[in-house]
């Protein structure tokens, strides 16, 4: 259940809490860059299972003159099944696969270095 804090430079901060309902699930991953950047700026993750496929890209841009949270998220919903596989492509053009990761938790992913 992600929160959103919205700042305007003219205005109050306005903090927008989730309230939705509890079950659902998620599941998020910090990239650690090697080869590329250290913090994966560009990197794409995509996850596929349970009849669907979702693609996010690592970033912490959006807006003019602030930054976002550089961890990649992807809302579950009501699946319970964690994603068959993950791939991430890094900005070097490595490309990295795992299989059978458990949902809700944030896992840290770092590039591999290959020669």
């Amino acid at each position: 259940r992600v929160d959103l804090l919205i700042v305007d430079s003219e205005g109050m901060p306005l903090l927008l809490h989730n309230e939705t309902e509890k079950g659902l699930h998620w599941i998020g991953f910090n990239l650690v860059g090697s080869r590329s950047n250290r913090d994966s700026i560009g990197a794409m993750v995509t996850i596929e299972g349970a009849g669907r496929k979702l693609t996010r890209r690592c970033g912490t841009d959006g807006s003019y003159l602030s930054a976002s949270d550089p961890r990649v998220h992807f809302g579950l919903g009501t699946t319970k099944k964690a994603p068959l596989s993950v791939t991430v492509r890094w900005p070097s053009g490595t490309i990295s696969k795992l299989r059978d990761i458990k949902p809700n938790q944030y896992l840290a992913i770092k590039e591999p270095i290959q020669t």
